[in-house]
Parts: structure tokens; sequence; C-alpha cells
């Protein structure tokens, strides 16, 4: 978007980020929500539709979760480290919503209002989406999901979250994190 709109690279601008929070601070909310759909999507899209087709294909003999996080692991990386942008891209959190929505629809909602209220009373991007990730597993968990590779996977992806948000924090701690709005 902000090739197409400026002529400018993205991870040359603001945090460096490439995803929908950097887009929104640069381009504002009207390209942002199309690039966080966008982010969404890469993860929804090959884990909801390419499972079926190898698991009935016969090319993957596992069940439905844990071909589903394998794609999506492989979704989200590719966001966080693309090839395309020289492997700087974002943070993971739209591509990993949008794995989750394929896997466990209900966490993502209720994780989602987690986020919301989190980004209403702080007005930070960085902390909305760190609690919402951390809130994950306590969902996969109490809510009863007993698919071993879900809870897995639930306990890794908040790490991960963590992890690209390392500057975020730092930048929390020193009182000098961008707030929205």
């Amino acid at each position: 978007m902000v090739r197409i709109f400026r002529g400018e690279d993205i991870r040359r601008l603001g945090s460096g980020s490439s995803g929908a929070t950097n887009v929104t601070r640069v381009l504002g909310l009207k390209y942002g929500i199309p690039v966080l759909l966008f982010d969404t999507a890469k993860g929804f899209l090959p884990t909801f539709f390419l499972t079926p087709w190898l698991i009935n294909s016969g090319q993957i003999a596992w069940s439905e979760v844990p071909v589903k996080i394998v794609l999506g692991i492989f979704c989200i990386a590719g966001h966080i480290w693309t090839i395309f942008g020289k492997f700087k891209g974002g943070k993971g959190v739209g591509t990993g919503a949008g794995v989750v929505l394929s896997i466990y629809p209900l966490a993502t909602v209720i994780c989602l209002a987690i986020w919301g209220i989190i980004m209403g009373i702080t007005r930070f991007v960085s902390v909305a989406s760190m609690a919402a990730a951390l809130c994950f597993p306590v969902v996969v968990f109490s809510i009863g999901h007993h698919d071993l590779a879900l809870r897995i996977f639930s306990l890794l992806f908040p790490l991960l979250i963590l992890f690209t948000h390392r500057r975020n924090i730092q930048r929390l701690f020193k009182g000098k994190e961008n707030r929205i709005g």
C-alpha cells in the first residue's frame, strides 16, 4: 500500500514493520484496515482451504488441526520473515489471527474482544496484541479444546508474538512506545 500510494518502502518508515499498524500510522486507517484484512487472509485462506485438499488427496495422513497448524506456522513465518522484504516483515499478529480463525474461531473471537478492551484502555496496539496472544492458551485450555497439537501451538504462538514485539517492549519500559489516536 505504501509503495503504491507513496512510492516508498514501509520498512523505512515509522516502526519499520510492514504490518497493518505501521501502515495505519503512515497512511491512515483507510489503508491500514485493508492491510490487516490481507494479513489475516494470508493466515486463514491457506490453512482453511489447503488442509482438506491435503487430507482428502492422501498427501498427508494427519488429522485436521495439526495440518492447519503446520500450514499456519509457514504462513506466519512467511509474514514475519518475508523473502519479498529481505526477511523483514510484520509481527505476525494479523496472519496469526487468520490461522487461529481457521483452527478455532471461538478463540479468535474471545482474543479479539480482549484485544479491543486492552486497546481501548491503553491505546497501545502492541500491548493489546501481546495481551490477546497471551490469552490464547488460556482460552484453549479453559474452554476444553483437547487437541494436543493445538495446546502446544497455543503455548508457543504467544512466545513468538512476544519475540516479534521485543522492541515494542523496550519502548514501553522507556516510555517511548507510540499510542494510537
